[in-house]
């Protein structure tokens, strides 16, 4: 069994990280691992519409959202067994309880899984990155001791250098995304998952 992997993927607005993350959920979903993703900028019905225009085919015992926008927004729906509802993004016990719980339920079928974060920055406008980088250290840690690999994205040109370094610090590689004569492109650093490769190279081919 692999070793679980922590990455940072880091780019511009509207510059293919989006992109990046829907190519990562189909090349998971493709290879039957389970998926959580986490969301602080958009509701998993938004999400599910991309999917559906991405080709994604939703396998539903084998991708579940945390939705930390929608209490944020006064939207107040019910959970469903696919998607749970935290109160906010600055929820972090919350978040972290409701990881582990789905966690458990992934386990007891699977051993392999993965968890996308989109995003960080949202985090970041409301509390200060040490506080947001103490909460990942561990939640990561509690992550990877499950056997699951962690995408945290973060937009570039929102955040100061010493906060990008921080993050940079508690993973293990950074993935860079970017626009190249509108193909999307990537560089990157440390140990990166081969979903990402794969991910990127399925984004290369489309284009």
């Amino acid at each position: 069994m692999k070793m679980p992997v922590a990455n940072l993927i880091l780019g511009p607005p509207l510059e293919g990280k989006r992109e990046l993350a829907l190519a990562l959920t189909k090349t998971s979903l493709a290879k039957n691992i389970p998926e959580i993703y986490i969301l602080t900028d958009d509701s998993p019905e938004t999400l599910m519409k991309k999917f559906i225009k991405s080709n994604i085919i939703l396998k539903q015992d084998l991708i579940k959202f945390i939705d930390c926008y929608s209490h944020n927004l006064g939207i107040f729906s019910n959970d469903t067994p696919n998607i749970k509802r935290v109160s906010s993004p600055l929820a972090f016990n919350e978040i972290s309880i409701t990881i582990t719980e789905l966690q458990k339920e992934i386990l007891r079928k699977w051993q392999e899984h993965q968890i996308l974060f989109d995003s960080l920055s949202t985090i970041l406008l409301y509390a200060n990155s040490s506080m947001v980088a103490r909460f990942l250290q561990i939640l990561i840690g509690k992550i990877k001791k499950a056997g699951g690999d962690i995408f945290l994205f973060l937009e570039e040109g929102m955040h100061d250098e010493k906060t990008i370094i921080t993050m940079e610090h508690i993973v293990d590689g950074v993935v860079r995304v970017f626009k190249e004569r509108e193909h999307i492109k990537i560089t990157t650093k440390g140990t990166v998952d081969k979903k990402i490769l794969e991910s990127s190279a399925m984004l290369e081919s489309q284009s």
